[in-house]
């Protein structure tokens, strides 16, 4: 028996899908896997650099780091 695999690409406004025997990482898509050290990994698909680009863009930055002024001498 084989397995059949559907991939749906995560990025916003994409409508790609992709029908595969093989898991995931499959040709030609990208696997992201985002992780933090007290949660479970969240594993991710897109089917192209920009899909990936355009789904990062709508998220806050984890850290928010200012910058230090220095006064002139």
């Amino acid at each position: 028996m084989t397995t059949e695999y559907i991939y749906h690409c995560e990025g916003p406004d994409c409508e790609m899908q992709q029908q595969s025997m093989a898991s995931a990482p499959i040709a030609g898509w990208l696997q992201v896997i985002e992780g933090l050290p007290s949660l479970p990994d969240v594993y991710r698909d897109f089917c192209s650099w920009e899909c990936s680009m355009r789904f990062a863009a709508q998220l806050d930055p984890p850290i928010v780091i200012q910058m230090e002024e220095t006064s002139g001498a």
